[in-house]
């Protein structure tokens, strides 16, 4: 999955900025604005990259606009796990997005775009889960996620939103609202793409 800016999920490509998956951008963040669209030979030190079994790398292999994006892909057997992500110096209230590239075939796995509070314990994620071929599934900061009934996968590229204030959360889906609910001053410390699937995947 590739990310193209924001964040990680799905299966082959993601270019992020919330896991740079394509364009990547996070705005009005304590730390300052970020924005990463993988155009560069190597990684920026902002991310941190977790390679087990695969590579995380920026490719041509397929992009959004310009030449690359992000690209998680296996390169040998057994248990797979690959994240790129960004741990911030405090906790940050503001706008995360991301694209990225759904081949809406394949759900041996699981992949998704995440912001978390680990002090508290808390995340919020968008992604795809092992077990359906044909959802999204999502979980906000406060309460109960599931599943997002009104989108089916599709091919192509998509644009996920995440939108934290010190009392609401938002989350989008080509801009698309599909969660929009109360936030206890939960900002969220870090941001991450991830990949993973058993060993035959």
């Amino acid at each position: 999955m590739r990310f193209a800016v924001v964040c990680s999920l799905m299966r082959k490509m993601y270019r992020l900025c919330t896991l740079g998956l394509l364009p990547m951008t996070l705005s009005a963040l304590a730390d300052g604005p970020y924005s990463d669209s993988f155009e560069a030979a190597t990684l920026s030190p902002f991310w941190t990259a977790t390679q087990g079994n695969g590579v995380v790398q920026a490719s041509a292999t397929k992009s959004h606009t310009g030449a690359q994006s992000l690209q998680m892909a296996r390169t040998g057997g057994g248990q797979l796990n690959l994240a790129l992500q960004h741990t911030y110096s405090a906790a940050q209230y503001g706008t995360v997005t991301v694209w990225f590239y759904d081949d809406a075939t394949r759900y041996g796995y699981y992949s998704y775009l995440a912001i978390g509070n680990t002090g508290l314990g808390l995340s919020s994620s968008l992604g795809v889960q092992d077990w359906d071929a044909t959802h999204y599934y999502y979980q906000p900061l406060n309460g109960t996620g599931g599943t997002v009934p009104s989108i089916s996968r599709s091919v192509g590229w998509h644009e996920i939103a995440f939108v934290v204030t010190r009392t609401n959360q938002t989350m989008s889906f080509d801009g698309q609202p599909i969660y929009t609910g109360a936030n206890t001053a939960h900002g969220f410390g870090v941001w991450k793409g991830d990949r993973r699937m058993g060993a035959g995947g």
